[in-house]
């Protein structure tokens, strides 16, 4: 259950470029956010380099990728006093990719979509119900990343942060009835 999880939230990488564009909107226009901009703005752009080296943009994840993530998150989440915040991105991203990161950025994307920035991709009169599928994908994937870490990781300060992004996120698919 957990590897068919797994690969279902990193399918959805297929639409990085998309992904990276509204965390980047997100967090040139958020004046306010709980989350440092920098620390999303570093660490979706360490993400390409996963997506590039297992080409999620136009293949399924690997189970070696799966595994990876898998693992990764199953292990604490601890942070050296001597490490500079420019690194942060580091403990949770690349080869230590985890899924409470994955989670907190697939909901920054969503907010950011249902705020109203939207990709050129979606402006295409082809593509008019592509927007609320990927608004809905997202939001699903960012919940999956929750069950996941949930059984996997122990509470952490990027568990906390994708909690919160995903708890806006759905208020603002669902209302308060979907909370």
């Amino acid at each position: 259950m957990r590897y068919q999880m797994a690969c279902d939230v990193l399918s959805t990488f297929r639409h990085y470029n998309s992904i990276k564009e509204l965390v980047l909107w997100y967090n040139a226009s958020n004046e306010a956010g709980v989350i440092p901009a920098q620390l999303q703005v570093d660490a979706v752009n360490a993400l390409e380099a996963v997506v590039d080296k297992h080409d999620l943009r136009r293949k399924a994840p690997n189970s070696q990728l799966i595994s990876q993530v898998l693992e990764t998150t199953a292990r604490p989440f601890t942070i050296s006093q001597s490490l500079e915040a420019g690194d942060f991105h580091t403990l949770c991203s690349g080869e230590n990719l985890r899924f409470e990161l994955i989670g907190f950025l697939l909901a920054t994307a969503g907010r950011s979509l249902t705020f109203g920035f939207v990709p050129d991709i979606f402006n295409d009169p082809n593509n008019k119900d592509m927007k609320s599928r990927f608004a809905d994908e997202l939001l699903r994937a960012s919940t999956t990343c929750l069950f996941l870490t949930t059984m996997l990781a122990t509470v952490n300060d990027l568990t906390v942060w994708m909690y919160y992004e995903n708890y806006l996120f759905t208020i603002m698919m669902c209302g308060y009835a979907g909370t």
